[in-house]
């Protein structure tokens, strides 16, 4: 295959299994100094209840894989399994925009939207008292 071709190829193949994440804070105070990078943040699906804690604000994160229309073309070379993004590929995102915030945990974790390539979680950013 000629250089050409298979730049063109590659491309077309990048374009087609790219996958797109976002993430982003939105305060409802006063802003509070980040974590340092190796700080853990923790993850709760609900507000503990055995602890206090103030709330910094909402974090919301989406993991896409592909999401274009030439994605569905990919659906009948690749077995689903491969291209499904699921709650726990999306966690990370929610502890790194947590960490970012200088929350210590990230709890009541709601999904938005979630379909065979896409996943959208919400969180709260908390500081514990």
């Amino acid at each position: 295959m000629k250089p050409r071709k298979l730049i063109i190829l590659g491309a077309i193949l990048l374009f087609l299994f790219s996958c797109a994440t976002s993430s982003k804070f939105m305060p409802s105070g006063r802003p509070h100094p980040r974590k340092n990078p190796g700080q853990e943040v923790e993850i709760y699906r609900t507000a503990p209840h055995e602890v206090k804690y103030k709330e910094l604000g909402v974090i919301t994160a989406q993991k896409d894989n592909g999401g274009n229309w030439l994605w569905s073309w990919a659906l009948l070379f690749v077995p689903m399994a491969f291209l499904t993004v699921d709650y726990e590929d999306v966690v990370p995102l929610l502890k790194e925009e947590g960490r970012k915030a200088g929350a210590d945990a990230v709890i009541d974790i709601q999904i938005q939207s979630k379909n065979s390539w896409h996943t959208k979680l919400t969180g709260s950013a908390i500081v514990y008292e």
